[in-house]
């Protein structure tokens, strides 16, 4: 398992593989039909939805995997259960608004230029 990645990141890969499955159910679509459909070997598409794996499919294969399904790719998202627009941040946000653009750029920059030396 990836190091980095949370409890609720990792809930979220779940709901979603569900949301999948859940989809396929509906259809009537297997995961050997998928593969038929995309080229995309089973055995791949089997790993992604599995509940007893962190690990989903990247964008590309997620593009073709909800073509073949027949809905956009955000469709085969779940919803998100955090709240990325609470008060706090809202009031922050707000805050931002009113500071210079210059200053608001150059202060970015730098907050961008702190998380790549954590980084690398």
């Amino acid at each position: 398992m990836k190091r980095y990645l949370t409890s609720s990141s990792l809930a979220y890969v779940h709901r979603t593989k569900q949301k999948v499955r859940s989809l396929l159910a509906e259809r009537k679509l297997t995961q050997t039909h998928i593969s038929k459909m995309t080229t995309i070997p089973r055995s791949s598409i089997s790993r992604w939805l599995s509940p007893h794996h962190d690990d989903f499919m990247g964008l590309a294969e997620a593009v073709m995997v909800s073509s073949a399904i027949g809905v956009p790719v955000q469709a085969i998202l779940a919803d998100p259960d955090w709240d990325v627009f609470d008060e706090e941040h809202m009031e922050l946000i707000s805050r931002a608004a009113t500071i210079p653009k210059p200053h608001l750029a150059s202060m970015l920059n730098c907050y961008a230029e702190i998380l790549r030396g954590r980084v690398g």
